[in-house]
């Protein structure tokens, strides 16, 4: 859809399952923003973030207590990465009724959510937080939609930063650093954001961003060519009425062409 589906939780929130986080240490070392290569962003790197992403992420239909998360986690740090990528999963005993079929659709999301993070990386649109040589976050931008002028609209997608680097800011620095170098190719390009998150509401506000609203913004993501006609556009319009329905959904727009 066109939801700025991000697990960074950058200090500002928490969701259920980094609540009991703990707070950022002292930390010396500068973090540096970078594009991500296929030399300095490996499928082992893409796993480690996507466990993550999708452990902050992951509530399908609501439905997942606290308890239940937790349990996923544990079987999560049980299973390896190449068990996880092939199917393999080491089901915690702890796991019972519909939470072992929670976990294995739980994998299955890290998988999606990993080969998503791979084309996006090949592409040349992911940004790598970096502390040394260290990988603690990284964000990526997909095409969202079009504009009224048939000008791509660019979002953001797979945010995370690691516990333990949260609060410093990082959130910020990749896509402040990601925009940047996009519009140094694409000048005049746009970028959405469809989100309840009271973080990304006060960055788009701070950083001169435009509340267009939810009508213009679903307008913006019906004009991809695979949204034109059939079950996915239905899909999508039905997305968007919910989300409209609620109060606290918003819709804003950076567009040079706009300011």
């Amino acid at each position: 859809m066109g939801v700025e589906d991000e697990g960074y939780n950058d200090g500002q929130e928490a969701s259920p399952s980094t609540a009991q986080a703990v707070r950022a240490p002292e930390h010396t070392t500068q973090i540096t923003a970078v594009p991500a290569t296929a030399e300095n962003f490996t499928d082992e790197h893409i796993i480690k973030l996507m466990r993550q992403f999708c452990t902050d992420t992951f509530n399908p239909a609501g439905r997942i207590e606290e308890a239940t998360r937790s349990k996923i986690a544990q079987s999560l740090i049980q299973t390896s990465d190449a068990e996880l990528m092939d199917g393999g999963l080491a089901i915690s005993p702890d796991l019972e009724g519909d939470e072992e079929a929670h976990f294995r659709a739980f994998s299955q999301d890290i998988q999606r959510n990993v080969a998503k993070m791979r084309r996006i990386a090949d592409q040349g649109n992911v940004e790598l937080a970096m502390e040394g040589s260290e990988i603690v976050g990284a964000i990526a931008v997909r095409i969202g939609g079009k504009m009224p002028d048939n000008r791509n609209v660019y979002e953001f997608t797979e945010a995370v930063v690691l516990p333990g680097h949260r609060g410093r800011g990082i959130y910020t620095q990749l896509k402040k650093s990601l925009t940047a170098r996009l519009r140094t190719k694409y000048p005049n390009t746009p970028f959405m954001s469809v989100t309840e998150k009271p973080a990304i509401i006060r960055y788009c506000d701070n950083e001169g961003w435009e509340d267009v609203g939810m009508d213009f913004c679903e307008e913006v993501v019906l004009r991809r060519d695979e949204l034109k006609s059939g079950p996915a556009r239905a899909g999508t319009q039905e997305w968007f009425a919910d989300k409209k329905a609620k109060d606290n959904w918003e819709g804003w727009v950076d567009d040079p062409l706009r300011n």
